[in-house]
């Protein structure tokens, strides 16, 4: 999908998923999506799917995303990552944000440490360590449910 910005039916489904939605809630009302790993870059490819209006009233929460979202992209839009994410190895953008966090402006995110906030280009990020610490990248950090995100 993200190399060939592939147009897959979970890219189209989500787009009426979404849409669905906001038709419950009204004209007025807002729909909160949260999307993990490769579900951040179907929300990306969705947007092409769904007008401006309708994207300005979406709220996107990501989770060691494959792609990162801005709120140019929908109304609002937040992107956590846990230091030891291994999505960090294939999204450049995160890992950049997080390099800038911690060589530009010296933050050192240890085990135990609050969560980070910064923005980048318009893309907000948040960075969080895990509590007791463990293997750089190990996949046990990808999951929604692994401890750094709780």
């Amino acid at each position: 999908q993200k190399v060939f910005s592939a147009e897959t039916a979970e890219v189209k489904a989500l787009a009426l998923h979404l849409r669905a939605h906001l038709e419950v809630v009204g004209p007025h009302g807002k729909v909160v999506h949260v999307a993990h790993s490769q579900g951040a870059l179907i929300t990306s490819l969705c947007k092409k799917h769904l007008s401006v209006l309708e994207r300005a009233r979406i709220r996107v929460i990501t989770f060691g995303g494959a792609q990162c979202i801005s709120d140019r992209d929908f109304g609002f839009a937040v992107n956590f990552y846990t230091t030891t994410e291994p999505m960090l190895y294939l999204n450049a953008q995160a890992s950049a944000a997080l390099r800038g966090l911690t060589i530009k402006k010296g933050v050192t995110l240890r085990p135990g440490s609050p969560p980070v906030e910064t923005e980048v280009e318009g893309f907000r990020f948040v960075f969080t360590a895990p509590k007791t610490g463990g293997d750089r990248f190990g996949i046990e950090f990808h999951s929604l449910l692994a401890e750094p995100y709780l």
